[in-house]
């Protein structure tokens, strides 16, 4: 039970000492780095796998597509590429962001927007194409990296939205 004393206390009490203005600080210049790696890491290693390791990976994306309209108008291969192609300028354009530090609050994120749009158009292309094999599992895990991704999107046009320190 608080007694008048207690009461009293708490409120000749700062509202916001600088502890917790100092960590509200830090935090809004982090906020948006758990972005940049989920979403560069879901992408960098299957562009990577399929430019830099080919030969070990193609012949498996080749199988899995073998039988589908794509197998049948002889685009499985030249469509792994232009995923890959794309993953990669989504990569490029995350990286360019980081460079920029379009991640800290006050700062218009274009490369980190066009990014993430990307990345979610990406992950509906592959759950379409999970979706002509008829890899059910492949399918809803690229539908959730892209409805997560969407999520993403959403809050980091929020979080620019709302100014130089949205945690203030």
């Amino acid at each position: 039970m608080a007694t008048d004393v207690d009461a009293a206390h708490l409120a000749a009490a700062p509202a916001q000492g600088p502890f917790t203005a100092l960590t509200r600080r830090l935090l809004a210049a982090v906020m948006l780095l758990p972005i940049y790696a989920m979403t560069l890491y879901t992408l960098w290693m299957p562009a990577h796998e399929k430019f830099f390791e080919s030969e070990r990976v193609l012949g498996m994306y080749v199988r899995i597509f073998d039988g589908s309209i794509l197998d049948r108008l002889g685009l499985t291969v030249p469509m792994i590429y232009a995923i890959g192609v794309l993953e990669l300028i989504t990569v490029a354009l995350l990286v360019a962001s980081l460079a920029r530090r379009e991640f800290l609050p006050g700062r218009t994120a274009p490369l980190l927007l066009v990014g993430l749009w990307l990345a979610t158009v990406l992950y509906a292309m592959l759950g379409f194409g999970m979706r002509l094999v008829q890899n059910y599992p492949g399918l809803s895990s690229q539908y959730i990296y892209m409805i997560a991704t969407l999520g993403f999107l959403a809050f980091t046009l929020i979080w620019k939205k709302r100014g130089t320190n949205p945690l203030t």
